[in-house]
C-alpha cells in the first residue's frame, strides 16, 4: 500500500521555501560561502597579471566561475 501526499511550496523573497505544512528553508546564501575564495583570487591573483593578457582573460573567466 502506498502513501500519497501532496505539499505545496511557496518561494519567496524573505524566506526561501515554505512548505504547506509552515515548515520553512532558508536561502543558501551561496555568495556568503564563496566570499572568500573569491576575494583571494580576485585580490592575490588578479591584482598581478597584465590586464587584458591571456593569463589575465583565464583568471578573469575563474573569478566569474566563483
Amino acid at each position: 500500500m502506498a502513501a500519497t501526499a501532496t505539499i505545496g511550496i511557496d518561494v519567496g523573497i524573505a524566506r526561501f521555501a515554505t512548505l504547506s505544512d509552515r515548515t520553512f528553508y532558508e536561502p543558501l546564501n551561496s555568495l556568503q560561502r564563496r566570499e572568500e575564495r573569491l576575494r583571494c583570487a580576485d585580490r592575490a591573483i588578479m591584482s598581478r597579471k597584465k590586464k587584458f593578457s591571456s593569463n589575465w582573460r583565464e583568471w578573469k573567466a575563474r573569478v566569474q566561475q566563483i
